[in-house]
């Protein structure tokens, strides 16, 4: 098996997800200071909903062990993605919070 034949794009799907997640997370809980963890969990639900939709249409696609390893590789870009919005102070404030990022 090719393994990156096989699994990147897996990964590169479930990285395509990500824009739309962080926005809605952000929308989710603006105006909420210190929810950066709640975001975050948000977005890892969206994740593990995305694999486990995978899964009925491919059962058996993924050990325990690769669903866990993929799902920590698209967190650790989603990490990343909102750490250069943050620094770019792309959440822009409005009344009562914040806005998705004018990306």
């Amino acid at each position: 098996m090719n393994v990156l034949a096989e699994y990147l794009p897996l990964v590169l799907h479930l990285a395509g997800k990500l824009p739309g997640l962080i926005a809605k997370a952000q929308a989710a809980f603006s105006g909420q200071p210190g929810s950066g963890q709640q975001k975050k969990e948000f977005v890892e639900e969206g994740i593990a909903e995305a694999i486990a939709d995978l899964n009925i249409l491919a059962p058996n696609l993924l050990t325990d062990e690769q669903e866990k390893a993929i799902t920590a590789t698209v967190m650790s870009m989603s990490d990343s993605i909102v750490m250069a919005l943050n620094t770019a102070k792309l959440f822009q404030p409005t009344q009562g919070g914040t806005t998705p990022p004018k990306v």
